[in-house]
């Protein structure tokens, strides 16, 4: 399962998803993806986070992603005006609990959470739908 959240204003989508395998704890962040839909097919993913390499991390429905250092010198791509090489961390947020959960179709509320290598801070209201593998 996972989340899809979309920025209210803005053309930016942050997708999560979590461990399938009840081995590694099926709660557990696995990926991030940061998008932008507003940008041509084959060119909207702006960065991919995995657990694997210890650039993302989860507690709860808070999910942190790293930004390894060589992306902050190389990336000329941009997240919101901000060059994704400007970006030290990202810090999802969602409204979400599975002690009362909601259907794939129900919106919930987040808040992404952008920090700045200069700590400077953005934070980005977004619309998260609940994503179930085989749910329609």
């Amino acid at each position: 399962d996972g989340f899809v959240c979309d920025s209210t204003h803005e053309s930016l989508r942050v997708q999560v998803y979590n461990r399938t395998q009840p081995g590694d704890g099926t709660r557990n962040v696995a990926v991030m993806v940061l998008s932008d839909p507003s940008l041509p097919r084959g060119e909207r993913t702006l960065k991919r986070f995995e657990a694997d390499n210890d650039t993302l991390a989860n507690q709860g429905a808070t999910y942190t992603a790293i930004v390894q250092r060589q992306l902050q010198v190389m990336s000329d791509r941009q997240a919101l005006g901000v060059q994704l090489g400007q970006i030290q961390e990202l810090a999802l947020s969602i409204d979400f609990s599975y002690r009362s959960p909601v259907t794939q179709n129900d919106v919930v509320s987040g808040v992404l959470q952008i920090t700045q290598v200069n700590g400077d801070q953005l934070w980005v209201d977004m619309d998260c739908h609940h994503y179930r593998k085989g749910d329609k």
